[in-house]
């Protein structure tokens, strides 16, 4: 019983000493962190209330610290370009007072010592005056008369515009704005002008001409493109003297009927026609008609009164006048601006 009790108290005692032994071990101490970490980590904690980030710090820093080898580095390469481009400079001058200004000599003899420039030449790579002629005057009424002139344009690569009259009995008439295009031959015509006799001597003068050159990129193929803009026809025409109309007999009256025909694939604001009635092949008469909003594909009856005296009438000419260089002629419909309806 006695050495029951004695293990037990020596068992006691045991663990009475290993918990001390337990206690008395020395605990693990925190790892310490280095200065330099802990002032990156206070800076890693900063938050700016104007809202600078520790990343444009760094890179101001990093910038105090190479300043001055950026700065270096400029220089130096400021000093490369510098030495390259006097380097190229020096060479092409040194190459053209050694040899540039030799050959500018030879070339500047040879202008001065080439053949001298033919004024014919110049007149043919220039526009050739417009040629008038065949001016004429038509009675329609006692003290009024028509005038026409034939004008011919001699240039195949030049079109001209102007301003025209006529003068007789030493008046003048009203000032018109006309066209013509290149290698045209047309009529001009005043009508219904008031002279007290009837004119002599009538002149058609031309001025304020102004010529223009065929654009080879805008007109490629000027005459294709001219006649395709003036495929416009006409047919069917009857001419009706006045002896045979119901009209006053104070007045002579005639009247004309014709057809006119837009084969064009544009849509025209108005085509003026010039209109020519021949006698035993002689112009007898002259006049004009404007077809306003001629469509494409369209066929136009025209009736018209046209007054004088006629006493025999072969043959009708009707020629569409229309300056296709120009592009505010198209009417704009739906379809676009000259284009089918």
């Amino acid at each position: 019983m006695i050495n029951l009790l004695k293990n037990k108290k020596v068992e006691d005692n045991n663990i009475a000493i290993d918990a001390d032994e337990i206690k008395s071990e020395p605990k693990e101490k925190p790892q310490e962190l280095s200065q330099e970490q802990i002032v990156k980590e206070r800076i890693g904690r900063y938050k700016d209330p104007e809202g600078l980030t520790v990343s444009k710090l760094d890179w101001g820093l990093w910038w105090v610290k190479n300043r001055t080898k950026i700065i270096k580095a400029g220089v130096i390469f400021l000093i490369i370009v510098s030495v390259i481009t006097w380097s190229i400079f020096i060479f092409t001058f040194g190459y053209y007072v050694f040899f540039g200004m030799k050959e500018d000599e030879k070339v500047l003899q040879g202008i001065t010592s080439g053949p001298s420039v033919n004024h014919e030449a110049v007149v043919a790579m220039s526009a050739q005056d417009l040629r008038s002629q065949n001016v004429k005057t038509f009675k329609v009424l006692d003290g009024r008369y028509d005038l026409s002139a034939l004008v011919t344009n001699p240039n195949n690569r030049f079109y001209a515009e102007f301003d025209y009259y006529f003068i007789g009995n030493g008046q003048e008439t009203e000032k018109k704005h006309g066209f013509i295009l290149p290698g045209d031959s047309k009529y001009f015509f005043k009508l219904g002008q008031d002279f007290s006799s009837a004119p002599n001597d009538v002149e058609f003068r031309m001025v304020d001409v102004r010529w223009m050159k065929i654009d080879s990129k805008k007109f490629p193929d000027w005459e294709n493109f001219k006649n395709e803009r003036l495929n416009i026809k006409t047919d069917g025409m009857q001419f009706s003297a006045s002896k045979s109309t119901v009209l006053t007999e104070k007045l002579d009256l005639n009247e004309l009927k014709f057809t006119a025909h837009n084969y064009t694939i544009f849509n025209y604001w108005q085509v003026n026609l010039k209109i020519m009635l021949y006698s035993r092949g002689e112009i007898a008469g002259i006049n004009e008609y404007t077809v306003e909003n001629f469509k494409t594909d369209e066929a136009r009856d025209i009736t018209m009164t046209w007054p004088g005296r006629f006493s025999r009438i072969d043959d009708i000419v009707i020629i569409p006048e229309l300056d296709v260089t120009k592009s505010n002629i198209y009417a704009d419909y739906k379809g676009g601006t000259g284009s089918i309806k």
